[in-house]
């Protein structure tokens, strides 16, 4: 990803995340067109699917995502819920 643009597009029919919330429904993210950094991924989804405890600002976040750069492997951690 370090030479990219534009890596998340429509067009590519790659910027939409679904995701849900134990009994809840389904619900979709989708990413507006651009570049992304895998940080900037992180804080996307993790403005737009929020806290485990929305009441507790310490809580952990639903996900977060990181990348090893030992091993150039992107991580998702889903935290419980």
């Amino acid at each position: 990803m370090s030479y990219s643009w534009y890596n998340i597009a429509e067009a590519y029919d790659n910027n939409k995340i679904r995701w849900r919330k134990k009994s809840e429904d389904w619900q979709t993210l989708p990413f507006p067109d651009g570049m992304y950094s895998y940080s900037d991924i992180n804080s996307f989804l993790q403005a737009y699917t929020g806290r485990l405890d929305p009441e507790d600002k310490d809580s952990e976040h639903i996900f977060t995502l990181y990348f090893n750069m030992a091993i150039y492997l992107v991580v998702i951690l889903i935290h419980k819920n």
